[in-house]
């Protein structure tokens, strides 16, 4: 009984630290208490947080699965891409049974790619940095006018639009363009 109460604190922390470095390492720290406030920074918007959240946990929650490094996972290497692409998407989307899905397999598909990016930037000993991020939004953009379920906050159109205005382009514009 004992043994197994153990086992399970030693998971339970292992669990905690995957996802308080996943933030920490997004501004190349591993300091535990600089994640903490990360993490809880996240939750000045709500939905972005908690997407954010999910995001790292299903990131690590999958690393985990496929085999990867287990101290890399701890360290939060395989989480922090996940983290800004879901939060990205929790600012760009109204949030719907549809967004939640996207952000898991969004969580997935940003540690393949990282893990992907990593193994060939490594043999040049370059850093993959948020590579894996920048491919991964740009990947869920471009599907965008495809997913009809997924919408953009209305907020967020009037200001782009507005934003966009004294450029003379629109997002409607934009809009026509892609479709």
């Amino acid at each position: 009984m004992n043994n197994s109460f153990a086992i399970m604190k030693k998971r339970l922390l292992y669990g905690f630290d995957t996802i308080v470095n996943s933030y920490a390492v997004v501004f190349f720290s591993n300091n535990l208490w600089f994640g903490i406030l990360l993490l809880l920074a996240s939750f000045v918007n709500p939905l972005a947080g908690f997407c954010g959240l999910v995001g790292v946990v299903a990131a690590n929650v999958f690393s985990y699965a496929i085999g990867l490094n287990r101290e890399q996972i701890r360290k939060g290497y395989h989480g922090y891409d996940a983290m800004l692409v879901s939060s990205a998407i929790a600012h760009f989307y109204t949030f719907n049974q549809t967004v939640l899905l996207i952000i898991i397999c969004v969580g997935i598909l940003a540690t393949l790619l990282s893990f992907l990016i990593h193994g060939i930037l490594h043999k040049y000993h370059l850093p993959s940095l948020s590579f894996p991020f920048l491919i991964t939004i740009w990947i869920v953009f471009s599907a965008f006018p495809s997913m009809h379920t997924m919408k953009v906050h209305p907020e967020l159109i009037y200001a782009l639009n507005e934003n966009a205005k004294s450029n003379g382009f629109t997002i409607a514009n934009w809009m026509e363009l892609i479709a």
